[in-house]
C-alpha cells in the first residue's frame, strides 16, 4: 500500500513568522496536533506540534511565550514522505525516529529559473501514526 492511499490530503500550514497564540487557536479550531511551517515563498520549512508548544510553555515566562513565532520553535523538517512511498517504509521511519507524523511532499518547479530549474518541497498531505494503525486494523 502507498502513502497516497491513506494520507490525509491537503494540509494546514502557517508562516514561520505567525504568532504562537494565533497558531494555537488554529490548531484548536481544526482539532489537529501539528501544522506545517512555510516561508513567505511557500517553501516547506518544518513542523510545529503541540509537543513543541507545550515544551516552550513549560520553560518560557508568559511574556516571552506570547511573543514566540512558529519559526522560533518549529522542528526543522528533514524527513518527509513521498506519495509513492510504501506504507511500511514510512512506518519504519516513524518508528525509528519516534515521531508521530510525516508531511507528504512533492517536488514542485518554481519560477524564475534563470540558471536552470529550481525546486521546492510542496506539502500536499500528512500521514500520521493514526493513519497507519487504521490500516493495520483493517479500517
Amino acid at each position: 500500500m502507498k502513502v497516497k492511499d491513506v494520507m490525509t490530503k491537503g494540509i494546514i500550514a502557517v508562516l514561520e513568522d505567525d504568532g504562537i497564540l494565533e497558531i494555537i487557536k488554529l490548531m484548536d479550531r481544526n482539532d489537529i496536533s501539528g501544522v506545517a511551517v512555510q516561508d513567505r515563498e511557500g517553501n516547506f520549512e518544518g513542523v510545529l506540534t503541540e509537543a513543541d508548544i507545550v515544551a516552550h510553555f513549560a520553560t518560557d515566562d508568559e511574556a516571552s511565550f506570547k511573543k514566540l513565532k512558529a519559526g522560533d520553535i518549529m522542528t526543522p523538517c528533514l524527513l518527509t514522505a513521498d506519495p509513492e512511498m510504501d506504507l511500511r517504509e514510512v512506518a519504519e521511519i516513524i518508528g525509528n525516529e519516534r515521531i508521530h507524523r510525516l508531511i507528504v511532499t512533492v517536488d514542485e518547479e518554481i519560477e524564475p529559473h534563470k540558471i536552470g530549474p529550481k525546486y521546492r518541497m510542496k506539502p500536499v498531505g500528512i500521514i500520521t501514526t493514526k493513519d497507519i494503525v487504521r490500516v493495520i486494523a483493517g479500517g
